[in-house]
């Protein structure tokens, strides 16, 4: 469902440099999300169809980066 709600997000991120040349990243994000209600009735036809629920979400997002320096001495 787009947009969304409410958002919070928690980051944490380290880097470490193994030599002039190489280097590595590593990220982790988690997103807490305001809990959704759904309630929704359509009519087709001569009867109507009801959509109710509730959403819970919430995301978890990890990164791994490398990163190569060409022409370091």
């Amino acid at each position: 469902r787009l947009p969304d709600g409410n958002v919070f997000a928690i980051a944490v991120g380290a880097h470490y440099q193994l030599n002039k040349a190489f280097g590595f990243d590593a990220g982790y994000q988690h997103l807490f999300t305001k809990d959704g209600e759904i309630n929704n009735a359509e009519v087709v036809g001569a009867q109507t169809a009801y959509v109710n629920g509730d959403t819970k979400n919430t995301a978890n997002l990890f990164s791994l980066q490398m990163t190569v320096n060409f022409g370091t001495a």
